[in-house]
């Protein structure tokens, strides 16, 4: 006997369709077929029968990692996030971290500890803001602690069009100032 393995993600991203005991198929390669025949199957079997044992570390997420790391000036003591994983955007906010004069320990290779005591709120206009998506983040968390954010306009590599003018309107419904002043956003809560 065979077993698959189906995970929710991709039941939802591939919609799933189970096809008799043993195998499921993606709808897209059921259209494929007969027109690439050289295209790899998307069928994951499993034979059945034996004693499964063993572990399976299931990385930290990228997108809750670049929320909760600006999330944490917020706090008044050290943070501690488990499950970071070990990519570029995580070097990145560390560096704006130590720019704002906040504390950044990478404990192991998966926890870091933020400590934001010995923050300023100082305008993030250097290049690190400029290179990554992720920094829009801090506007709301510097306008929360400090009532008053002044950064450039956040970079990152260029997939398509992903303005935060929806972000800025948020903060405006809630009663903040916008203003943009020689390449700078500037947002004050009143």
């Amino acid at each position: 006997a065979f077993v698959n393995i189906v995970s929710d993600e991709l039941v939802k991203k591939e919609k799933v369709s189970l096809i008799g005991f043993g195998t499921f198929e993606t709808r897209e390669r059921k259209a494929r077929q007969g027109r690439n025949p050289r295209k790899p199957e998307e069928v994951i079997k499993i034979e059945g029968g034996h004693r499964l044992h063993g572990s399976v570390r299931i990385s930290g997420s990228k997108n809750a990692t670049v929320a909760l790391i600006p999330a944490a000036v917020l706090a008044h003591g050290p943070v501690t996030i488990c499950g970071v994983p070990n990519i570029s955007d995580v070097h990145s906010l560390s560096v704006l971290l130590n720019e704002l004069g906040v504390a950044v320990k990478k404990q192991s290779d998966d926890i870091i500890i933020i400590d934001p005591t010995e923050m300023e709120n100082r305008p993030m206009v250097s290049e690190s803001v400029s290179k990554l998506r992720a920094s829009y983040y801090f506007m709301g968390a510097l306008l929360g602690k400090y009532g008053k954010v002044e950064m450039k306009m956040p970079g990152g590599c260029y997939l398509g069009p992903r303005p935060i003018d929806l972000h800025l309107k948020g903060f405006e419904a809630l009663g903040a100032s916008v203003t943009y002043e020689k390449g700078c956003y500037i947002i004050e809560a009143k």
